[in-house]
């Protein structure tokens, strides 16, 4: 009896989410202001140049700094970012965000959504999101660091266990 109620039931939630209304691109729009995703963008650009510039750091260690091997970085973090502000603007970004909230969201899910951003409650968690994002991954840093002895180990098994196989 209950599984037939519970089966009735998702059902009909499905049935009404067949029906939802499509969220209107103008809407998706209207979404984007409130939330600043313009701005949240271009805040990511400071945080993709110091993990590029890291990356340029980690594939050029062992070698020895010299002047001319640090200008060649400092003009290839200048181009490489110039690359990732123009192919990842949010002009060029746009439309295709757009079309991903349309096919995920609803209409009424799009004005839940806007209603909230633009609510105090909303816009204090939009203020607040970069240093939860902080806090979320010095968490998920710290465990990696107890995980990766773990995996080490697993990989080592793996290939004592491929040596005694052959």
């Amino acid at each position: 009896m209950r599984r037939t109620a519970f089966l009735a039931l998702a059902a009909l939630s499905l049935a009404f989410q067949a029906h939802a209304a499509p969220a209107s691109p103008d809407s998706v729009d209207a979404l984007f202001k409130p939330i600043k995703a313009d701005a949240l963008l271009d805040d990511s650009y400071v945080q993709m140049e110091k993990v590029i510039q890291q990356s340029m750091a980690q594939a050029d260690q062992g070698k020895p700094m010299t002047p001319a091997l640090e200008q060649a970085q400092a003009v290839a973090l200048k181009r490489t970012m110039e690359v990732v502000r123009t192919e990842m603007s949010w002009a060029s970004l746009e439309p295709q965000m757009i079309q991903a909230y349309v096919r995920t969201f609803s209409q009424e899910e799009i004005d839940g959504m806007i209603n909230f951003y633009a609510s105090p409650t909303g816009q204090a968690v939009l203020s607040r999101m970069p240093t939860l994002m902080q806090n979320t991954t010095l968490i998920l840093q710290e465990r990696m660091r107890t995980i990766l002895p773990k995996l080490q180990d697993i990989a080592k098994q793996k290939e004592a266990e491929a040596m005694q196989g052959q």
